[in-house]
Order: C-alpha cells, then structure tokens, then sequence
C-alpha cells in the first residue's frame, strides 16, 4: 500500500519518444530513507523484454493517466538498459550504471538533443 500519491504499479511506461514499452510491476524502496529509490518495470518483447529499474527520479507519474513517463531515452533504448544480477538488491556498481544510462539519454537519446540550444 502507498500511503502518499498515486501507486504506479500497474501503470503503463511510456518513453521519452511516446511509445508504450512496458508496465510498472514493483516498486523498490529505501527503507532508511523511507523512500522509492526505483520502479520496476517489465518490458514487452518488442522492447527487450525481462524486468528494468527506472530510477524514481526521472519517472513521472501521470496525475491523469495511468501511465509513467520516462522522457530521458526513447523507446528503443529500454533494451539497453543495465540489468541487476540479483532479484533483490542493486550493487553501488550496477546503481551507478543505471543512473549513467538514462543521465546519458539527456543528450544522446536524439541527434537533436547534442546540438547548441538557443
């Protein structure tokens, strides 16, 4: 049970590029902190298919839709994702890996993307 907002668990994953490439199935969170540190999602075949870690930081639960929003990367990167060794834990390794993974989408997601902004 999520005690505040929206359970996205359930929500479909929609990439930076509009495409529809999975669905939420867990959330992972950091009990310390008490905190969501990472949705899992699990990814259609046409998209890689297994599970992937979206780090909550650059999720974005609709308020409307039953949808997460991740614009970082496009639908055919999902595949490229890193994947964790171990079902339930994540290494500082594999973390690290990631986050540098959808960071890197920032600018190379689009060719567009690497150009001067103005």
């Amino acid at each position: 049970k999520v005690s505040a907002g929206r359970d996205p668990r359930g929500m479909t994953v929609i990439a930076g590029d509009g495409e529809a490439v999975g669905k939420i199935v867990d959330m992972w969170i950091d009990e310390p902190e008490q905190l969501v540190r990472y949705l899992e999602a699990e990814l259609d075949e046409a998209h890689g298919g297994g599970r992937r870690l979206i780090p909550m930081q650059v999720a974005v639960i609709s308020r409307f839709k039953p949808q997460v929003g991740v614009r970082l990367i496009y639908g055919k990167h999902f595949a490229g994702v890193p994947t964790i060794k171990s079902a339930n834990k994540v290494t500082k390794l594999e973390e690290e890996k990631i986050c540098a993974y959808y960071a890197g989408g920032t600018l190379y997601a689009d060719p567009a993307r690497q150009e001067p902004q103005l």
